[in-house]
């Protein structure tokens, strides 16, 4: 598994800022294309730290996502806006009690090795090192998930 990420961009309009985190692993595509559209598939990787959370997925322009853990007192959700399977999803994010609404594109790129997974992540709210962080961790789950 191989990391990059940089913590702004200067294509983000005014008052966002972009995390960008990109990892390669050596799934096929297809793999992580489930693992990222499917309740079942995000269950396996996304907080599995908390075994209460409740994932959703419906993998459609409007559908809804979600995961939610009662034990850790958090979750997340937010509208799928478009896919373009196996390559590209991108979705709204919205913390439970925010009522801030993020942008999230993952693009995903078949190599010869495997997959390059790339998460961009653009807000509003200041904390763009956690969003690296917190993406650092998932996708490291992932990776881990997969194998």
């Amino acid at each position: 598994m191989a990391w990059a990420w940089c913590t702004s961009s200067p294509a983000a309009p005014h008052g966002t800022t972009d995390s960008v985190v990109t990892f390669s692993c050596s799934s096929p595509v297809a793999d992580v294309w489930a693992a990222w559209t499917t309740a079942a598939g995000l269950a396996n990787w996304w907080w599995p730290q908390w075994p209460d959370t409740a994932y959703t997925m419906e993998a459609k322009p409007g559908g809804r996502w979600s995961a939610r853990s009662e034990q850790a007192g958090t979750g997340v959700e937010g509208e799928v806006l478009w896919l373009d399977e196996p390559h590209s999803l991108e979705l709204t994010w919205r913390w439970d009690g925010e009522d801030v609404e993020d942008l999230v594109r993952v693009t995903l790129t078949e190599t010869g090795n495997g997959t390059t997974v790339t998460v961009h992540h653009r807000t509003s709210k200041g904390a763009i090192a956690n969003y690296r962080l917190g993406w650092q961790f998932v996708l490291g789950n992932l990776a881990t998930a997969l194998h």
